[in-house]
Formats: C-alpha cells, structure tokens, sequence
C-alpha cells in the first residue's frame, strides 16, 4: 500500500512517485530486463542525518526469495556511505510480517508506533516504525 496511491498499484504510479529529495533504487531480473523490485531513499532532516525508505515494493511474483531484504540493505548502504547518513527510517504495517522480518533481516529494528493517515484509503492507521543507525 502506498499512503497516497489508489489500488491497483501501476509502473506509470511509480514513474510518478520521483521527488526532488527521492533517490530511487530499483532491482533489475537481468534475464528479462524488468523491475523486479523498487524502494526510494528520501531526506527527512539532512542537518540530523535522518534519512526515510519509502515505497519499497517487490513484485509479488518474485517476493520470498530475498530482494526485499537485498534492497533494504543497499537503501541503507547508500544512505550510510554514500550521504553520511546517522539514521534510516521507515514504517510498516503491523500485519506485514514478510516485510517485518525483511527488515529485520537487512539490520533494522522496531523503535515504536506512529499514527499515519493514508488518504488514498480515507483511514488512519498505526504503523511499527523500524530504524537503523550509522555503523560505527
């Protein structure tokens, strides 16, 4: 789900998505040269060195065989080496265990709760929020 974006979830929504501020990763299946997973790294407070991941998707097809977790790892590599980043950030709903354990797997750790307001959904929900700090 995307807080902003009615289902069905399309590749022209995605194309859409591009912010100034977003840095989107996406993973390519080479044998067919497609998009087989996409997250974005999004400044949330570059004097704090926060940083977000945002609208990490896999296609549903491919999930279960680790480009979750693969592209959670190179979000936060990125945010660490490349922009000095102190802290990542995301949410993710409580319900979303494959996600969860995802996260949990690329270094993360749940940090709390935060209430968020999904627009596209006409609801509010809370979401576990999950963080990971620079490496010494």
């Amino acid at each position: 789900m995307a807080p902003r974006t009615v289902p069905p979830l399309t590749a022209d929504e995605i194309r859409r998505w591009k912010l100034p501020g977003h840095e989107p990763l996406q993973l390519i299946d080479a044998g067919a040269a497609v998009p087989c997973a996409y997250g974005e790294l999004n400044v949330l407070n570059r004097p704090r060195g926060h940083y977000w991941l945002g609208h990490l998707i896999v296609d549903p097809t491919r999930r279960g065989h680790g480009l979750g977790q693969e592209l959670t790892r190179r979000l936060l590599e990125r945010a660490f080496w490349r922009h000095g980043a102190r802290e990542v950030s995301l949410v993710v709903f409580r319900e979303n265990l494959g996600a969860i354990a995802c996260y949990r797997a690329a270094g993360m750790q749940p940090v709390g709760y935060e209430e968020h307001d999904l627009p596209a959904y006409g609801c509010r929900v809370a979401l576990l929020r999950f963080s990971a700090t620079a490496p010494c």
